[in-house]
Formats: structure tokens, C-alpha cells, sequence
């Protein structure tokens, strides 16, 4: 909802003088002020290996689970 959202909520933001804070740098590219976050590309290649392994049958219960490690910071360009 609020990514959808992000371009009404960004220009929300510069009419009331208040910076916007985004999850992914689409928010930024919208107007925001930042965003920080994992790469989502990164995400969905972990997740495209756990789904390959599960359907070369590892059990779901017994893989470890797995925190991002590579954040990216976005800044509007000044």
C-alpha cells in the first residue's frame, strides 16, 4: 500500500517540510530524502537457493534461516 503510495507520500513530505524516509531506493527515486535497506535482487537470489533446495528435497525445518548482510544506502542527490 505504501509503496504504491510513495510519490504522493514524498511530494506530502516536501509540501509540509518534513524528510521522508523510504524501506527501498524506489522511495527515493520518488522524491524521498533516504532510504537504507537490503538489495532486493540479493533477496530473491537467496531465496531462488532455497527453493532449490528444497526441490532437490531438504526439508524446509532443517535449512538455517538467513539475515541480510549487504545493505544499500540511497540519498537524494543534493
Amino acid at each position: 500500500m505504501l509503496f504504491g503510495s510513495r510519490v504522493k507520500i514524498s511530494q506530502q513530505g516536501v509540501d509540509n517540510q518534513v524528510p521522508v524516509m523510504f524501506l527501498y531506493r524506489e522511495g527515493v527515486e520518488a522524491g524521498g530524502l533516504i532510504s537504507y535497506a537490503p538489495r532486493l535482487p540479493n533477496l530473491w537470489r537467496r531465496s531462488a537457493i532455497y527453493v532449490d533446495k528444497i526441490l532437490r528435497g531438504a526439508h524446509a525445518a532443517d535449512l538455517p534461516i538467513e539475515q541480510p548482510t549487504k545493505f544499500e544506502l540511497v540519498t537524494l542527490p543534493i
